[in-house]
C-alpha cells in the first residue's frame, strides 16, 4: 500500500462518536487550473505570472496584482482538470463517513466567488467531486471583506467551524505551507481536538507536515 493510500486508510478508520473534519485546498490540491495571475502596471499594461511565479514575486512601486481569472468560470471550465487521485481520496472519506452525522468534507479555496457559481459548481461536480455532500468555502472573500491575507482568511474559516465545538478530528491537505502553519496555530486553542495537517507536494505525492 503506497503512501497515499496509508494516508487515506487512517481518515477513514474512525470510530468517534463526534464528527470529524476534513478540508481540501482546491487549486493544485484537488484542482489543477491555468487561470493566471496578472502584474498590472502603474500605465495599465498586463504581464501574466507563470505557475509558480507569483508566490515569489514582489511588486514594483506602481505595480499590483489582479486576480480576474480566478473568478472566471469559463476559465475555470475550460482549463481545469482534476487531479484524480486526490478527488479518490476526497470520494473515500465521503464514502466512509456517511454514517457519522457530524462528519463534514469541505474545499477551502483562496479564491473569491466566482462570476457564474453554478457553472463553477457544475465543473466540480464533472471532475467527481459531489458538491450535493462537499461544502465549498471562498476564504477570498473573507480577505476582502476583511483585509486578511489568503492563509489568514481560511484560519479565520476553519476556526468558525471549530467553536462549533462539534469535532474531536480535523485535518487539511494543502500545496501551500503557509496554509498549513496557520492551521496549526489553531491547535493550542482546541487540545480536545485531533489535528493533521498534510502538504500536497508538486509531484502530486502527499506527506505529513509537521
Amino acid at each position: 500500500m503506497n503512501s497515499a493510500a496509508l494516508i487515506t486508510k487512517s481518515f477513514i478508520d474512525t470510530s468517534h462518536d463526534v464528527g470529524g473534519l476534513t478540508i481540501f485546498d482546491m487549486d493544485d490540491t484537488l484542482i489543477k487550473s491555468h487561470a493566471q495571475v496578472h502584474v498590472v502596471d502603474a500605465q495599465g499594461n498586463h504581464i501574466k505570472l507563470l505557475d509558480g511565479e507569483f508566490k515569489d514575486y514582489k511588486l514594483a512601486p506602481g505595480e499590483r496584482f489582479s486576480f480576474e481569472e480566478f473568478n472566471s468560470s469559463l476559465i475555470f471550465k475550460t482549463t481545469s482538470s482534476p487531479i484524480d487521485h486526490m478527488i479518490e481520496h476526497a470520494q473515500d472519506i465521503l464514502h466512509h463517513i456517511a454514517h457519522r452525522e457530524k462528519s463534514r468534507v469541505i474545499i477551502l479555496t483562496a479564491r473569491n466567488n466566482f462570476d457564474n457559481q453554478k457553472m463553477f459548481f457544475e465543473t466540480l461536480n464533472q471532475h467527481g467531486i459531489d458538491t450535493r455532500k462537499i461544502i465549498v468555502e471562498f476564504a477570498g472573500n473573507v480577505a476582502l471583506a476583511q483585509e486578511l491575507s489568503g492563509p489568514q482568511a481560511k484560519k479565520v474559516i476553519i476556526d468558525n467551524y471549530l467553536k462549533t465545538n462539534e469535532y474531536d478530528q480535523v485535518r487539511l491537505f494543502d500545496d501551500y505551507m503557509p496554509n498549513l502553519d496557520k492551521f496549526l496555530e489553531l491547535k493550542p486553542q482546541y487540545p480536545h481536538i485531533e489535528f493533521s495537517a498534510f502538504l500536497v507536494n508538486r509531484d502530486g505525492s502527499v506527506s505529513t507536515y509537521k
